[in-house]
């Protein structure tokens, strides 16, 4: 059995008693057999489980740790997901100053091992920093860059993050509708890969429902909500990526 596996899967299905379960049951596999990589990776999942719960001094911990953990490597690639977790700390706990300093560093590393799907990901990530910065062209240029680089490498994973960060900037642009009607995409994304949300998406997908729910009537929302999810995440996607050029 792959402790750390099996903790991820069940960590994105939202399962989240089982990912902690299992990821406990990993570490302590990992030290008795002093197996490091391994290590790492179960600390990792405990860092995001205490994301989702918005234990953020914990979070911190166990990534840091981690961090320290891939430091020792001969892999440099080892350190991407501790540095990747840490910046999704500093901007779920508010932090944007450093937030952009470690996504700008996990860019780089991801560049200098040749973890393309990473930097996508960290574009995006980096966007919406930018975006709760004020700098809205900014964002827009990030996620319009990580939407072209995972359109490139075929990473289908990441679509409903990418249509969830569309979403944000269309509402930032006040356009409820399409927000909404982008919104319903991403759910729908969301729901075919049998996933829920990353932590740091899904504080973006609640602040951004609830703004939603202050500017339409429910049965507006409903509507395009519904609308979104009918139409398919490509197509969303494809029409703001022809309107956001």
């Amino acid at each position: 059995m792959n402790y750390i596996e099996d903790a991820q899967a069940a960590f994105r299905a939202g399962r989240t008693e089982l990912a902690a379960r299992w990821s406990r049951a990993g570490l302590d596999r990992a030290r008795a057999d002093a197996d490091v990589p391994a290590e790492i990776g179960a600390l990792c999942m405990l860092a995001r489980l205490a994301l989702r719960e918005r234990q953020f001094s914990d979070a911190w911990r166990r990534a840091d740790e981690a961090r320290a953990l891939a430091a020792g490597l001969p892999d440099r690639g080892a350190e991407q997901m501790p540095l990747h977790i840490e910046a999704a700390t500093a901007r779920m706990s508010g932090d944007l100053a450093y937030a952009r300093t470690l996504y700008r560093q996990s860019i780089a590393l991801g560049r200098e091992t040749g973890n393309a799907r990473m930097v996508a990901t960290e574009h995006l990530n980096l966007g919406y920093v930018e975006l709760h910065s004020g700098d809205v062209e900014s964002a827009r240029e990030l996620f319009a860059q990580a939407q072209a680089q995972a359109l490139e490498m075929g990473y289908e994973q990441i679509l409903p993050d990418l249509a969830l960060g569309a979403t944000v900037l269309s509402a930032t642009d006040g356009e409820p509708d399409r927000a909404a009607r982008l919104l319903g995409a991403a759910d729908a994304g969301y729901a075919a890969l049998g996933r829920i949300p990353d932590p740091d998406d899904d504080d973006e997908r609640e602040g951004l429902l609830s703004e939603l729910r202050r500017t339409l009537e429910r049965d507006d929302l409903d509507a395009a909500l519904g609308a979104g999810a009918g139409a398919g995440i490509q197509r969303a996607l494809t029409e703001w990526g022809q309107r956001a050029g």
